[in-house]
């Protein structure tokens, strides 16, 4: 009976790592789509921990993060036309 926990355990955590691999490649992408590999340095996700703090303290990917986010409660005047008015459709950045 044992054997056969062990045995399922391994199945669902190979199924979970599978799993966020698959949404880490997808936020990558969208990341990239979104603001352009000339705005923001490279970096893969077998890069070390220390080379993710890095690229994460990096000016150029904070300038594109606060370029494209905002607090609603701010009173900074919004970047991001989908918080502006989020009873408004979606724009299409296309």
């Amino acid at each position: 009976m044992l054997y056969l926990k062990e045995d399922i355990m391994t199945l669902l955590l190979e199924k979970l790592w599978g799993m966020r691999g698959g949404i880490a490649s997808r936020v990558k992408s969208a990341i990239f789509e979104i603001f352009g590999e000339s705005q923001l340095p490279r970096i893969d996700f077998q890069s070390s921990p220390a080379e993710i703090n890095s690229w994460k303290s990096n000016q150029r990917v904070k300038d594109a993060y606060r370029k494209h986010t905002c607090r609603p409660n701010s009173k900074s005047k919004c970047q991001n036309p989908k918080c502006q008015n989020p009873k408004s459709q979606i724009p299409n950045y296309n």
